[in-house]
């Protein structure tokens, strides 16, 4: 197994394939703007954001095209891509080789049409190379267990398999692949 870079927080496939869908053939610099506006309120001194629901916070925090995007991404995706943490599926799909992401325009690669038809070979080599299936072997062999009974293996997985060498960062990807 060569060396890879995990997805932190892995999304769900069935919003990576909505995200990708929508947004195939946008210019990405029409996204980034977005989330540069979103990230501006994020960690301010602004009352406390309630990220949960964009219909409330997309008309309050955005305007314009950034606006009109966030509202796109959340209704199209029927509520499943929440234009504020969507920065971790294009992170995903970066890692993934799914989409090209060039100021012009945001391209589908082979693999992430492939992705978004659901095969089932692309699908477990990711789910392989997000060291998915390792997690759902460790839980196979040790039964219920709690997170913590995993993360000494996954931290040996991840140092082995991976770029990832930070503990901490570890076990947020491990968080992540247990929900």
């Amino acid at each position: 197994m060569e060396d890879r870079s995990l997805t932190l927080y892995i999304p769900s496939y069935e919003s990576a394939r909505a995200f990708l869908s929508i947004l195939e053939g946008s210019a990405y610099s029409r996204y980034s703007a977005m989330m540069t506006d979103i990230m501006a309120h994020v960690g301010s001194s602004d009352s406390q954001i309630n990220w949960r629901n964009p219909e409330d916070w997309i008309p309050e925090k955005l305007e314009g095209e950034s606006q009109d995007l966030a509202f796109c991404l959340w209704r199209k995706s029927e509520h499943l891509v929440n234009p504020r943490h969507s920065s971790d599926i294009r992170t995903f799909a970066r890692n993934r080789q799914l989409a090209e992401f060039t100021e012009d325009a945001i391209r589908l690669t082979d693999r992430g049409k492939s992705f978004i038809s659901n095969e089932s070979e692309l699908t477990g080599e990711i789910d392989e190379n997000e060291g998915l299936l390792f997690v759902l072997s460790e839980i196979a062999e040790k039964g219920p267990c709690k997170r913590l009974d995993l993360l000494d293996s996954f931290v040996v997985f991840c140092q082995t398999h991976s770029t990832w060498k930070a503990d901490t960062s570890i076990d947020l990807a491990l968080s992540a692949r247990v929900r």
